[in-house]
Formats: C-alpha cells, sequence, structure tokens
C-alpha cells in the first residue's frame, strides 16, 4: 500500500511539474494579438502562471519579507497612481495582474522546483530551435513553430541579406533571445551556473539567431562568464583557452567561406541608427529625452501610447518603460534597488541584470513582473539574507 502511495505521489508531483512548465512557458512566450481578438487572450499568459501554482507552492512556501511586501506595494502604487489619468480595462488588468506575478515570483523562488522548471522550458526552446534548423535543412522551409503554439500569432522567422533568421518557439529572433536569455538570469539566481552546458549553449543560440540584440547578449554573457572568473585562475585559464578556440574557429570559417564581407555588411546593416531595430530604437529614444518632464513625477498611462510614430517603442529597453508607464521616482527606486541586489549576489550579476534592463519587454507582460520580483532573490535567497520557511497550512 506505502509502495502505491509513494508512486501516485510521485506521478503526482511529475504531472504538477508539466503543467509549471506549461503555465511558465505560455506566460515567457510573447505572441501578438490583432484588434478584435478575444481579451482573454491578452491577458492570458498572466493567468498562465496559475498553471504552475499547484507545483511551485506545493507542500512549504516562503515567508517574505516585509521589506519586499512594502516594496511591491509602492511600485504597484506607483503605476496604478499613473493610470488614474485616463483608466481602462487593460491598464486595471496589469495593475492588478502585475503586481500578483510579482506576489507569485516572491513565493514560487525556490531554488530546486523553479529552477527545475525553467530548465525544462530553456531545454524546450533549444530542441525547438534545432528542430527548425533541422527541417529547414532537410525540406528547405521555414517552419513556424510558434504558430503551433500560438494558433493567432505568426512568426517572424527568415532570411535576411543572406542570413537564416530562426526564432524557435518565439515571435522573432530578437524575443527568442531576450526573453530566454532573462530565464538563464533567473537560473543563475537560483544557484545555476552560468559556466555548465545549458548555460554556454543558450548563449550560443542567441547569437546563431543573428539578433542584434542576441550577438549582444552572447558577448555580455562572455564577459560576465570572465568577470566570474577573476577569482579562480584554473577556470579563468580554461574561459581563456576556450575563448581563443571558439574565436579562432570563428575566423577561420569567415576567411574560408568568404562570409566575411557579408558577416560585416549584415552587422553595419543591423546596427545602421537609421534603418530596421536600430532606427526604431533611435527614435523611441529621442522621443523619451524630448518628453522626458512629462514623467517626472508620475508616468503615462497605458491608454495613452508612447511614441506614436514608433512601430517598435518596447526595443529601446525596459528601462525606458519603467520611466515611462512608472514615472522617474519609481523607476529610480527599481533601478537601485536591482542592481543593489545583484550586487549582493555578484559582479557578474550586475552584468547580466544591467544588460537585461535593455531587454525589449513590456511592462503589459508577466516576464517584466517576474523580473523585477527574481532580481531581489539575493536579499532574501542567500544565506545570510535567507528567510525562513514554514510549512503551508
Amino acid at each position: 500500500m506505502r509502495y502505491v502511495m509513494t508512486r501516485t505521489a510521485k506521478q503526482t508531483r511529475g504531472a504538477f511539474l508539466w503543467l509549471a512548465v506549461l503555465g511558465v512557458l505560455i506566460a515567457t512566450t510573447p505572441s501578438e494579438t490583432v484588434s478584435g481578438e478575444p481579451d482573454i487572450l491578452v491577458i492570458a499568459p498572466f493567468l498562465a502562471l496559475v498553471l504552475a501554482v499547484p507545483y511551485l507552492l506545493q507542500s512549504r512556501t516562503n515567508t517574505v519579507p516585509l521589506g519586499l511586501v512594502l516594496y511591491l506595494l509602492i511600485v504597484a502604487f506607483a503605476f496604478a497612481i499613473s493610470n488614474l489619468a485616463m483608466p481602462g480595462n487593460w491598464a486595471l488588468s496589469v495593475a492588478v495582474l502585475g503586481p500578483f506575478t510579482m506576489l507569485f515570483g516572491f513565493f514560487a523562488a525556490h531554488p530546486q522546483k523553479l529552477r527545475a522548471v525553467i530548465e525544462a522550458i530553456l531545454v524546450i526552446n533549444l530542441a525547438a530551435l534545432a528542430l527548425q534548423v533541422l527541417l529547414y535543412m532537410s525540406v528547405g522551409e521555414i517552419v513556424d513553430l510558434h504558430a503551433l503554439l500560438f494558433p493567432w500569432s505568426e512568426s517572424r522567422s527568415g532570411e535576411f541579406l543572406g542570413f537564416l533568421r530562426l526564432s524557435g518557439l518565439h515571435l522573432e529572433p530578437g524575443t527568442y533571445s531576450a526573453y530566454l536569455y532573462v530565464l538563464v538570469v533567473f537560473r543563475v539566481l537560483l544557484g545555476g551556473a552560468l559556466t555548465d552546458r545549458l548555460s554556454l549553449l543558450m548563449l550560443a543560440s542567441f547569437a546563431l539567431t543573428f539578433s542584434a540584440w542576441g550577438i549582444a547578449a552572447f558577448l555580455t554573457g562572455m564577459i560576465a562568464i570572465a568577470l566570474s572568473a577573476f577569482s579562480n585562475k584554473r577556470l579563468m585559464g580554461k574561459i581563456l583557452l576556450s575563448g581563443f578556440i571558439v574565436v579562432s574557429c570563428f575566423l577561420v570559417i569567415l576567411f574560408t567561406t568568404n562570409l566575411l564581407e557579408p558577416f560585416m555588411s549584415y552587422l553595419q546593416i543591423r546596427l545602421d541608427p537609421t534603418q530596421g531595430s536600430a532606427s526604431y530604437r533611435m527614435i523611441a529614444y529621442n522621443e523619451l529625452v524630448a518628453t522626458f518632464d512629462r514623467y517626472i513625477p508620475i508616468g503615462m498611462p497605458m491608454a495613452e501610447k508612447f511614441c506614436a510614430h514608433c512601430q517598435s517603442p518596447q526595443d529601446l529597453g525596459i528601462w525606458s518603460q519603467i520611466i515611462v508607464r512608472f514615472g522617474i521616482c519609481a523607476a529610480v527606486l527599481v533601478f537601485v534597488v536591482s542592481i543593489v541586489a545583484a550586487w549582493k549576489h555578484s559582479l557578474m550579476m550586475v552584468t547580466l541584470v544591467l544588460f537585461a534592463f535593455t531587454g525589449k519587454y513590456d511592462v503589459s507582460k508577466p516576464i517584466t513582473w517576474l523580473f523585477l520580483a527574481l532580481v531581489l532573490i539575493p536579499w532574501y535567497r542567500q544565506p545570510r539574507f535567507r528567510i525562513a520557511e514554514r510549512k503551508a497550512e
């Protein structure tokens, strides 16, 4: 009888784990909706986190320090105040679901459980990207895996200047890199290593999407790894040797396959501030500077569009969206608290978090609110900041 009960309990935990993976996968994989789509599709990413509750919050739960609760209330209050001028259903939904997502992040930050969920999602995304590459090589067509997960959305994978840009389960190569980068950061905050096989494969995949942000994310990860190795001469030597081999192989490939000129032209066009996504960032930046006094002391309501002539305002980075939607006062608080928390972890984490603020996330997505919560893990997960855990009622 005991064996049967134990087996049933393991099966239940396994089912809860994969339910949590599905929920967090949906919450951290953005899709595009068009006007006229049901409202549930807009808030579905937030609601999907409910699927993770049975696994992440079972048997034991964290007691959240009063300081974190106060921080959450200040952030939530700042966002709500900014939306009072033009309240609406969408603004109300985010004002309620956003802080609840932060609270979920605080309570769910169990190192083993949440890291297991994140690792499963990273492996699934790596497998999806590899499958997309294999299908392209075998049938010569780009299979839209993103549309299989979100039938109402269509990915922007394709060829650009002779380079294949794939996005796996994500909307586009840039979102693949941005969203999975922050999941890698979460994993490291939860005790994972930036130098293990999974993290290194993820960093390499960002560069292989040929997204400008993805290439920068790869380089940032390499810099962070180098910083983490300063106190370990043996590890530093391995990293330098590995880096030398990788760079040498890359340069050999470029020079022996006549890809150097096309690759340099590709980078030049991708980074040209007068065209493409780089131009979108410049337009959004100019708009932010021109209207900066508009966000003092409170931000712009969700119902009011920031940079009406911008195609993608969030491409400037979540740092700008925090200023715009929360107001400069709350934004300064968020930046300071996040960087101090990262510093309590390591200089490596400061590097990773600073770059994460340049990611193309929007405050209307749960990934932003999860980031605001999980970046604070060093405040209470490290031994001298670890909070007590109690059995759930």
